[in-house]
């Protein structure tokens, strides 16, 4: 998860559009990543610490921040490796779904823009991963869609929407709900 300090919700979105970032993140104005930087005393990023259940950190800062460094520091403070769980497996990224508006107070627009036909699903996560919304498969021939997605009863915060072509992911994007 990356944790930012300073900015904004929308600073973030930015940020994580410009480098194809695909992990939850959260802003250090709206999202609390000012607080989590005080509590754990984070004095640089980007920053990589492994933090126990138990609130310990166990690793004040991974450097560098490779991906055989990040393993070997979980690892070394007691984290063991696991399978996968799912039968989702992520497949290429197509650049099919837009959102509008974005951030969303009530109803966000999915908007769909397929070459080909598809058989997709629509899945919405929330920053824990847990699924919070989804759609039936539906097939749709060639062409642009949108599908009208009901936010109002959602809490504030940062959530992901994925579309699934015979259960692989073939496109993620991000969404802010605001009130």
């Amino acid at each position: 998860m990356g944790i930012d300090k300073g900015n904004t919700n929308e600073d973030v979105m930015a940020f994580d559009s410009i480098y194809g970032i695909q992990y939850p993140g959260i802003s250090g104005q709206n999202g609390g990543g000012n607080q989590v930087h005080l509590l754990y005393n984070m004095q640089a990023t980007p920053s990589i610490v492994v933090i126990q259940p138990n609130r310990y950190i166990s690793v004040k800062q991974v450097w560098l921040p490779t991906f055989t460094n990040i393993v070997d520091s979980v690892t070394n403070a007691g984290g063991i490796a696991q399978a996968c769980l799912t039968d989702i497996h992520v497949a290429r990224q197509e650049n099919i779904l837009s959102i509008g508006p974005n951030p969303v107070k009530d109803y966000a627009h999915f908007y769909l823009n397929f070459d080909s036909d598809k058989e997709i699903e629509i899945n919405v996560f929330d920053l824990t991963g847990r699924k919070v919304m989804g759609f039936e498969p539906v097939y749709y021939p060639a062409g642009i869609y949108f599908v009208k997605a009901d936010f109002s009863g959602k809490q504030e915060g940062f959530y992901f929407v994925q579309i699934l072509e015979n259960k692989q992911i073939i496109s993620t994007n991000k969404l802010i709900k605001v009130n």
